[in-house]
């Protein structure tokens, strides 16, 4: 029987030929993507501030003020969201709030941009922006398009660039 058995065991490993990794941690080669997260909601406030003004035509510092505070509050929380909640459910493993967040941005492989984060950014981001800033504007199509296609556009520049610089291995 035991012939048999052994027989068996490496007819099994031959036909399931599969590698296996015996350090299973994430980690980061070049850094971790939080180094750029300031610059990275900098740039993306910018550009779409930039537009979205662009597009409104309008120089009355109330608008101004309304596009600023609007389009910062619905991409901060988009940008740090996604974060806060991976920092919650590290809660239970760490000492404190301080660890936890940067145990949410070190464990895995979380790049700042995901797949999810342009779905995040398209159902909740652009949505509030706009309910805000329609009544600034003669053109509501054109303001939702112009709000769709930059943060399309902000996204995808801030998550190529990321997996530019930021590389890592499991």
């Amino acid at each position: 029987m035991n012939k048999w058995m052994a027989f068996v065991s490496v007819i099994f490993i031959l036909s399931v030929p599969t590698n296996v990794l015996a350090n299973s941690s994430w980690q980061w080669l070049m850094g971790s993507p939080k180094e750029i997260l300031l610059l990275a909601i900098l740039f993306t406030l910018l550009v779409e501030i930039g537009f979205i003004l662009i597009f409104l035509r309008n120089e009355q510092i109330k608008v101004i003020s309304i596009v600023i505070l609007v389009v910062s509050g619905a991409n901060l929380l988009s940008f740090i969201g996604p974060y806060i909640f991976r920092t919650l459910s590290f809660m239970d493993f760490t000492r404190n709030w301080a660890e936890a967040w940067s145990y949410s941005f070190m464990s895995g492989p979380y790049y700042i941009i995901l797949m999810g984060y342009l779905l995040l950014t398209i159902v909740i981001e652009v949505p509030l922006v706009y309910q805000f800033l329609k009544q600034q504007t003669k053109n509501e199509k054109g303001l939702l398009v112009i709000l769709i296609t930059i943060n399309i556009i902000t996204t995808l520049i801030v998550s190529i660039i990321e997996r530019l610089i930021y590389q890592g291995s499991w």
